[in-house]
């Protein structure tokens, strides 16, 4: 079995293995080992693994650097992903913006250029905006503007569905609960009954 075949079969193993620091660091190796062959692709298909690992543990505030990574080839090399690797791409977008809101250390300037940079993406990729609006209203939420929270609640709202959205139940949990939190409770009834 080539090195190549190897690490292939290691990504795999690790979406079964329990979510966690092992999980994490079996990620981390087998992103070093693909960054030695050469493979493009196996080096993206690497990084999305350990996106997701990270994602998935207590270790959110890691995925940081391997997207930044996985963004750069997609920039320089957008052809060396295959269609799902270029969806997942997109997908994460939503946690790192989101992600980025729950960490002090992050400048909201710097949360607000990365949300700049989702929109911008998903226009060129011809993605709705609905989760742009979804992680805006987060934003906002977060730093208690509530004129923005309505806004990107609205627009949030009204724009359409596509692969890119949360599932229903998360967004009807979403905004259930920032209507709630302002008093509508005949709205928020309303929105999680959706």
């Amino acid at each position: 079995m080539s090195e190549i075949e190897a690490i292939r079969n290691a990504l795999c193993r690790t979406h079964d293995m329990p979510n966690g620091p092992a999980r994490n660091a079996a990620a981390e190796q087998l992103v070093d080992r693909a960054a030695q062959t050469g493979d493009t692709g196996l080096l993206i298909e690497a990084l999305l693994t350990l996106i997701l690992a990270y994602e998935s543990s207590t270790e959110r505030a890691k995925m940081f650097v391997p997207f930044a990574q996985a963004l750069r080839l997609w920039d320089e090399q957008p052809t060396a992903f295959s269609p799902d690797q270029a969806s997942r791409l997109h997908w994460v977008f939503k946690w790192v913006t989101s992600g980025m809101v729950g960490h002090a250390a992050i400048p909201l300037a710097t949360i607000e250029h990365w949300l700049a940079e989702m929109r911008q993406r998903y226009l060129v990729a011809g993605y709705s905006l609905r989760p742009v609006y979804a992680a805006e209203h987060a934003l906002a939420r977060h730093i208690g503007d509530v004129d923005r929270a309505w806004k990107s609640h609205h627009a949030w709202l009204a724009a359409d569905r596509d692969e890119m959205s949360d599932c229903q139940a998360c967004e009807s949990n979403g905004q259930g609960t920032w209507l709630a939190e302002q008093g509508d409770d005949a709205g928020a009834l309303g929105a999680w009954r959706r």
